[in-house]
């Protein structure tokens, strides 16, 4: 009689878009019942929309739908995180409680982002509005379930190219309403950390953002890594080169974390240590990775050549001639580093979906990078 060979293990499977869709609605209804709950207690006749310091309409909305995006990127995170991202559960439990950190943190924070531009926009078509209990709460429990719905929905489905795109668009965003809101309206006149030193919300809302968008792009190396180590072992090539790829996202996202938590006002030379390692991580990254990695679109080796001349021409006109502020400089060059690093991921991904898929089903590498494989 024969054996029949046992069928090999199969990874967890990706969960399923009715379960997420199930999850996102729950998470909306609590964000319902939140909303108006904070409403009801906080909300007294007629209050202004904008303006009112803590107790306004727009405040409200905007802390607790960062708060109830926390928790949907938690709970989302503990329902379905072994299958959104499966290979996570072999690294070491500190990364992943440093993932899960990271995401709470940065997914609640664009919540109140995104709504207190949203609350901007309405604070101008609506000048001097102001809102009953009734109407009050309407509005807060409305965007509280909403906030809910599309963070679960996007953590649900979080991958290398969705993780970097939050981080591009979390920068961004925060760097943007901490020059709208800063007391310091002439600080483009100085430089971009100018933003850092002012003491108010806006100062310490910018280095905030650089340093959990630090914190996020050494989780984006991690993730970066896996899709990287199963691509290379399928086209024979060494998985040391995500090792290396890793090493200059990590070195990147450490030195951009040290932007934030050591402001000019706090040691001016330990400011210039972490802005120019983060620029050298960044140039170090945009001139080696086209060059190790084998199959990759030439079209991307050319944006890398072209970004880099841009970023040469841009300190030329800086250091040499002095045609550029500091200012220009410097968000040039960090919307340069951005653009790189997603037409990179982008193409990794790129890359990795032409290999075929038996190439891809052999068995995974390990989380963390080999060194003693073939170049």
């Amino acid at each position: 009689m024969t054996v029949e060979p046992s069928p090999p293990a199969r990874a967890p499977e990706q969960p399923g878009g009715r379960q997420l869709e199930n999850v996102s609605l729950l998470m909306a209804g609590v964000g319902l019942v939140v909303g108006t709950v904070v409403g009801l207690v906080a909300l007294r006749g007629l209050t202004p929309f904008e303006g009112d310091g803590w107790s306004s309409v727009s405040f409200l909305a905007s802390a607790s739908t960062a708060a109830l995006s926390g928790v949907a990127t938690l709970v989302v995170l503990a329902f379905f995180g072994g299958r959104i991202v499966p290979w996570y559960g072999r690294v070491h439990r500190a990364r992943r409680w440093l993932m899960a950190a990271g995401l709470t943190l940065m997914m609640g924070t664009l919540g109140f982002f995104v709504v207190r531009a949203l609350n901007s926009v309405v604070d101008a078509a609506f000048f001097g509005l102001r809102f009953d209990m009734w109407s009050g709460t309407a509005y807060i429990a409305t965007v509280c379930a909403s906030g809910a719905y599309v963070v679960a929905s996007v953590i649900g489905r979080l991958s290398t190219s969705v993780l970097s795109v939050l981080v591009s668009v979390f920068l961004v965003l925060g760097a943007v309403l901490s020059a709208v809101n800063t007391s310091n309206q002439l600080w483009w006149q100085v430089h971009f950390s100018q933003l850092g030193m002012t003491p108010d919300l806006a100062g310490f809302a910018f280095n905030y953002t650089l340093a959990l968008t630090g914190l996020v792009i050494v989780t984006l190396a991690d993730f970066l890594t896996h899709d990287m180590q199963r691509w290379l072992a399928a086209t024979g090539q060494g998985r040391w080169k995500a090792l290396v790829v890793r090493l200059g996202l990590v070195g990147m996202g450490s030195m951009l974390s040290g932007v934030g938590l050591i402001p000019v006002t706090l040691s001016h030379g330990g400011h210039l240590v972490a802005t120019y390692g983060a620029v050298a991580s960044f140039v170090f990254l945009a001139a080696v990775a086209p060059m190790i990695l084998r199959g990759i679109p030439w079209g991307f080796r050319w944006a890398s050549v072209a970004i880099l001349g841009v970023v040469g021409l841009l300190a030329y006109l800086f250091k040499g001639v002095g045609r550029l502020g500091t200012t220009g400089f410097e968000m040039f060059a960090v919307g340069l580093a951005l653009l790189w690093m997603v037409l990179f991921i982008r193409t990794i991904v790129a890359a990795a979906r032409d290999v075929p898929e038996l190439a891809l089903a052999a068995p995974e590498a390990t989380a963390e990078p080999g060194v003693g494989d073939r170049g």
